[in-house]
């Protein structure tokens, strides 16, 4: 049974880091559930700024500690392009989300939308490539495939790679935010993608776990983004950026458009034509501060995915993408119902 303090790090600088950032994450989810703010107004920005910058130097940290040149498709391990991929967008949000806390931003409209897309463009061909150089495979990425469970029929891997792409782009939506928890947020599934492959390495938890831990963390940060956005009472944004946000994925998942044009279009849209044209002429109508409730629409996935646990006591692998309150384990089904079931999992490429 390995260790989880090893001679990796003599100083212990990653784990202090680690666990400075856990004990931040439920501080700052904590105090959103319980007031409806992550980051209030009466907290001094220099604390908050400093408390983000500790997230990006616990990713920065791990080129500190050894990793394996090559990556083990058989079980969810760190490996260099994984490693890489993790600094680079936690090192985005991290940087986005001090310039909101400090109102850093440019104050020419035209500017600050460009820079956003800039951000978000930059890092997109950066990842890419990071997996020209230490993947050797674009087919091949970082969530589409990992280990999963050999029972698992190609249709519950399709819906699982899919909701991880999905969060993917939701994750660069909150770039557009103008708003240090919608920058901060997508941090959690960042950053503990990497302590769940820690673990696995030194024999605390399995794949299944993985899975497990990082589809909740998704969750919370789902349900925090509505929180965060019914408080606020910006309603129109949500809707604006909502249906850009549809049209971004269908034409990147089914379409295959370039991302810089999707992303530019999307920017542009939502960061400058939106607040110049858009809103003004929304908050003309007294109607619209009924669509704060929009917001709302943030719980109805999670209702569905509870009311299909209670209808079947048997969960399949789309409740919640490996539902995390639950034990699911192959013995848990019945021979007729796992349909298609193929003893090895392909990778199919989802974005």
């Amino acid at each position: 049974m390995a260790k989880l303090i090893s001679n990796h790090d003599p100083f212990h600088i990653h784990k202090i880091l680690g666990l400075f950032v856990l004990i931040h994450f439920i501080h700052r989810f904590g105090s959103l559930f319980r007031t409806g703010s992550a980051f209030t107004i009466q907290e001094d920005p220099l604390h908050a700024t400093v408390c983000v910058i500790l997230h990006g130097l616990l990713s920065w940290s791990s080129l500190l500690l050894p990793l394996p040149v090559r990556r083990n498709f058989n079980a969810p391990l760190i490996w260099p392009e994984f490693r890489l991929h993790s600094i680079l967008f936690a090192t985005r949000h991290v940087l986005a989300t001090v310039l909101s806390l400090n109102d850093l931003w440019p104050s020419d409209l035209l500017i600050k939308t460009l820079l956003k897309i800039s951000i978000v463009v930059g890092t997109s061909k950066i990842a890419t490539y990071i997996t020209v150089k230490y993947g050797g495979s674009k087919e091949k990425r970082t969530t589409n495939s990992m280990p999963y469970p050999e029972w698992a029929t190609e249709a519950q891997l399709a819906y699982c790679k899919m909701g991880y792409s999905k969060a993917q782009f939701m994750a660069s939506v909150g770039i557009m935010y103008e708003d240090p928890f919608m920058n901060f947020a997508p941090l959690l599934g960042i950053q503990i993608a990497p302590l769940m492959m820690t673990l696995v390495r030194k024999n605390k938890c399995d794949a299944m776990m993985v899975h497990r831990i990082y589809s909740l963390a998704l969750w919370i940060v789902h349900l925090g983004a509505g929180v965060q956005l019914y408080t606020s009472g910006d309603g129109e944004t949500l809707l604006i950026v909502g249906v850009l946000t549809a049209m971004i994925m269908k034409g990147r998942l089914e379409y295959g458009f370039p991302t810089w044009m999707l992303w530019t279009f999307h920017g542009m849209m939502s960061c400058y034509f939106y607040p110049l044209y858009i809103h003004p002429f929304l908050k003309s109508f007294e109607e619209i501060k009924y669509l704060r409730f929009l917001s709302l629409s943030f719980l109805v996935p999670v209702l569905q995915q509870i009311q299909e646990i209670i209808d079947d006591p048997r969960p399949t692998i789309e409740s919640v993408q490996y539902w995390p309150l639950l034990k699911l384990e192959q013995k848990h089904y019945d021979k007729g119902f796992l349909l298609n079931k193929t003893p090895k999992t392909t990778c199919v490429k989802t974005y």
